[in-house]
């Protein structure tokens, strides 16, 4: 048992780096995710928001992601797009 919260935290990052971590396997995001089959779908690194809740950035990250993806055809489409929640 660890007396403090330093030892604690040193034995886990000890583990951390003893850890020789190695690939399984490699596939396809699509065959792991089912959204991802469900037509038009936008991942970002954080929980699930809806368009009005997203900062500027985010927004404009949607939106040459649409187009990108030959979503839309201008950002007026693609902003139209994501403002109806396509």
């Amino acid at each position: 048992m660890f007396t403090s919260v330093a030892q604690a935290n040193a034995a886990v990052i000890e583990q951390i780096r003893r850890a020789r971590p190695h690939w399984l396997d490699v596939q396809p995001a699509s065959s792991l995710i089912s959204e991802l089959n469900e037509g038009k779908t936008l991942l970002h690194a954080g929980p699930p928001m809806c368009w009005q809740e997203m900062t500027g950035p985010m927004k404009g990250a949607c939106v040459g992601a649409c187009l990108f993806e030959g979503w839309a055809k201008d950002e007026a489409q693609a902003l139209a797009m994501l403002d109806q929640g396509k």
